[in-house]
């Protein structure tokens, strides 16, 4: 489900644009992917900006979102492997082209 695509304004008074979600969300998810989007909860709909994600649309679960990094050394003992990032994250589309072919109008 998509509530909103965050905007292209750059403002940081701009509570969905693009640059303050991409702020809000660094380090949290991994650094290939960026938000543009939200489900209407806390899911967010991200595009791979680069790496083997590149281009494709995923879906960033923050249920199920992973430990910080020093949470995860205090817990484990070890350093956050960077794979753990990805436990999270399901793509959704090849593209954004993909995507916007997937949506479909709800009736409320």
């Amino acid at each position: 489900m998509v509530d909103a695509l965050y905007g292209s304004e750059m403002d940081e008074s701009d509570p969905y644009g693009l640059r303050v979600r991409i702020l809000f969300f660094a380090g949290r998810m991994p650094d290939s992917l960026i938000p543009i989007g939200d489900d209407g909860g806390a899911g967010q709909i991200c595009l791979g900006i680069k790496g083997n994600e590149m281009g494709a649309v995923f879906y960033w679960d923050q249920a199920n979102e992973p430990l910080d990094e020093d949470d995860y050394e205090e817990d484990f003992g070890v350093p956050r492997p960077p794979e753990i990032m990805f436990q999270n994250v399901y793509q959704i589309a090849e593209s954004f082209d993909d995507f916007l072919g997937r949506l479909e109008i709800m009736e409320a």
